[in-house]
């Protein structure tokens, strides 16, 4: 039996190797690495299980594995198929991911000479989040691929990516150090909200912190590729992630589908690989007429309903208002209808309101205020003057959208009308709809 080459030689010498495992045991080795800690704790379980044991007992376990127990080999005619076929009977251990595979592709390409050194490397990534680790990987086979995934991500990764066939050891080193890497970091970058590296930076991780709002992640690999290729050019940056948040709240707006949100990216990713001009009116970086002009129609009619959006832009909307610096780390934010849902047919919003302008104002971004806390059904149903100094203004509120209402005097058609005009024209200044 051999493990992976990093630990091969520890598992031999202190386990495989006949009388070693006493003076395992007793050395109790200091802090180890998570795979060799595991190796260690399952030696001392079983010690300690078979200590417990008589003779007798522990003959009868050593003849019950003789003869009954037995090793099955699976064959297959591809690795393809030997994938799939370790998920199905890997069922407990930890799962063999796609990243699992690759590994195995680009180190058996390296002189063993350096294949330690570039595993470490690999596995230093893997360790510190092996999901983000995989979601790395589908970011830069689209990087590569710039289409939707149509085979498994080991299929497109090795064809477009790796290029097995023709993986030189050079080849694979390349990949380690001058794709992986690099990419890991930019990716760290983009998804945490965490640039550090230009004078530009808190502008840059606000857009994209409003950028991770969104309910997809298919503006990512744009974002990398330009990241890793403009290293140093701050103010370039500014000007793409400002571009790029953008069109991505755009197409979210719009409700984009996935294919032609993937399509659009895939033509943004050819201009980077190109060195094109990404900041020209005709690049598809760019919004064009007609969609901003059918975003402006979104954000004046109905928000609150729509799926996904709510939230994400309300949140945008009010760090305008409250100058870009606003952060919102609070373990619940919820969305208040200011104009009650439901008002009770006996309150001063039906004296206020006729039902047509109830239906109207109902779901618009006007009417729409953000809580930091539970909403309360009952205290929704309030008049404005007891909403807004009970349940509006319990404490300060740190959304300016809502310190806006509680700073109104009175709460009508015209006060909306007024209100949704400004809220949307600050939007349509900020992503220049005009």
């Amino acid at each position: 039996l051999k493990l992976r080459l990093r630990d091969r030689e520890f598992f031999q010498k202190n386990i495989q190797q006949k009388g070693s495992i006493d003076a395992f045991l007793r050395g109790r080795p200091g802090k180890l690495e998570d795979s060799r800690q595991h190796l260690f704790d399952n030696v001392e379980y079983l010690h300690e299980r078979f200590r417990k044991q008589d003779a007798e007992e522990r003959f009868r376990l050593v003849q019950y594995i003789v003869k009954k127990c037995y090793l099955v080999v699976v064959s297959t005619p591809d690795e393809e198929l030997a994938h799939r076929m370790f998920l199905v009977l890997n069922d407990r251990g930890l799962n063999l991911s796609a990243t699992d595979v690759l590994k195995a592709d680009v180190v058996a390409k390296i002189p063993e000479v350096d294949q330690d050194h570039y595993t470490k490397q690999w596995e230093g990534l893997e360790a510190e989040d092996r999901e983000e680790f995989a979601r790395l990987f589908a970011h830069i086979r689209t990087i590569y691929r710039k289409y939707k995934q149509q085979e498994t991500l080991i299929k497109e990764f090795r064809r477009h990516v790796l290029k097995l066939d023709s993986l030189t050891p050079e080849g694979a080193k390349f990949f380690v150090d001058d794709v992986l890497m690099p990419y890991s970091e930019v990716y760290k970058e983009v998804s945490r909200a965490q640039c550090e590296s230009t004078k530009v930076s808190p502008r840059v991780n606000a857009l994209l912190s409003y950028l991770n709002r969104i309910d997809n992640f298919d503006w990512i690999p744009a974002a990398m590729a330009y990241f890793h290729r403009s290293r140093g050019n701050s103010d370039s940056i500014l000007a793409f992630t400002t571009l790029l948040e953008r069109l991505a709240y755009g197409m979210f707006i719009l409700r984009v589908n996935v294919n032609r949100r993937v399509d659009r990216y895939a033509e943004v990713l050819r201009l980077i690989e190109e060195d094109g001009d990404l900041f020209t009116e005709d690049s598809p970086l760019q919004l064009e007429s007609n969609e901003k002009t059918e975003i402006l129609k979104r954000l004046g009619s109905e928000i609150y309903g729509r799926p996904r959006i709510p939230m994400p832009l309300l949140l945008r909307l009010d760090s305008l208002l409250a100058g870009g610096g606003a952060t919102y780390h609070r373990p619940i934010i919820s969305i208040e209808h200011v104009l009650p849902q439901h008002p009770s047919p006996d309150s001063e919003w039906l004296r206020l309101f006729s039902e047509d302008e109830c239906a109207y104002w109902r779901h618009r971004l006007a009417n729409l205020v953000l809580l930091s806390r539970r909403k309360n059904a009952q205290a929704s149903n309030f008049d404005f003057a007891k909403k807004k100094s009970g349940y509006f203004g319990e404490m300060p509120t740190p959304f300016a959208l809502t310190g806006e209402v509680i700073e109104a005097t009175t709460w009508t058609p015209a006060v909306l009308e007024c209100r949704q005009k400004k809220l949307v024209e600050r939007l349509k200044q900020e992503w220049r709809l005009d």
